[in-house]
């Protein structure tokens, strides 16, 4: 697929939490500039090849190959290229939750570049554009689609250490299972290492056992099913637990205090 050119949604709402308002790829000749200007969206242009410059408000920013460069709504704006030519691409959005993003990717007006690197970030702009192109009446879900596979390349992903991966990828999978009757072996799968080595992992990492620290997710959780007034064995069974007397034993030995306790307590405190 092959296109260059801008494509404006005929149908941009920007009361939506976020909505793609037009996307584009084209050249920056060597002596370009636009500006000075003030735009209503939020504008991103990624670099694929040359070099130039922003001015904002804030400053003047260079830019180059492998950067994202970002505008502010009601801003005056420049930008040039700095004698050479320049092939971009960039996405424009609108919403409530729109400057939410230029957090997620690391993005202040005191810092409007950023080195992206990532020329995959081409790829659904270009579909943007052809979808857009060729649909009378494009679906807003389909177009943020696209904004969002954009977006995700330029999310800012702090380096985690080798060891922290499986430590998070275990508890993302104890959060999301524990109302199941899952088990350790099940947790390091997830994690992807092998138990005994994970279990010594977390409890290093953690400060305590895995099982341990899958407990007290679920005596959380148990805990706000109580005081909902839920009976005691659809809250065991709801936390992963499928013996009402085990739950009680452990919930007791957790909280210090028997579950129906806790209950009576909570209602003496309304």
């Amino acid at each position: 697929m092959s296109i260059k050119g801008a494509y404006i949604n005929p149908n941009c709402d920007k009361t939506l939490s976020l909505c793609l308002h037009s996307c584009g790829i084209g050249i920056f000749t060597e002596n370009f500039c636009h500006g000075p200007n003030i735009r209503s969206e939020y504008i991103i242009h990624y670099i694929i090849k040359g070099k130039g410059f922003l001015e904002t408000p804030e400053g003047v920013f260079p830019f180059g190959e492998g950067d994202i460069f970002c505008i502010y709504p009601g801003e005056v704006i420049k930008y040039c290229s700095d004698g050479v030519v320049c092939d971009f691409g960039f996405i424009n959005f609108v919403g409530t939750d729109a400057e939410r993003i230029y957090s997620a990717i690391r993005i202040t007006r005191q810092k409007p570049v950023a080195h992206i690197n990532c020329d995959s970030i081409i790829e659904p702009i270009r579909q943007c554009m052809y979808y857009l192109k060729n649909t009378d009446s494009p679906s807003q879900l389909r177009l943020n689609s696209f904004l969002l596979e954009a977006l995700s390349y330029m999310e800012y992903k702090p380096k985690t250490k080798s060891k922290d991966i499986y430590i998070d990828r275990g508890i993302a999978y104890m959060k999301y299972h524990f109302g199941t009757d899952i088990s350790i072996d099940d947790i390091a799968d997830a994690a992807g290492i092998e138990k005994s080595y994970f279990q010594k992992l977390f409890k290093e990492q953690i400060g305590v056992s895995t099982i341990s620290y899958l407990n007290g997710i679920r005596i959380k959780k148990a805990k706000e099913l109580i005081a909902s007034g839920i009976e005691f064995k659809s809250v065991a069974v709801a936390v992963g637990i499928n013996d009402v007397y085990y739950f009680s034993k452990l919930f007791t030995k957790t909280e210090g205090i028997t579950p129906s306790a806790y209950r009576k307590n909570l209602k003496r405190g309304q």
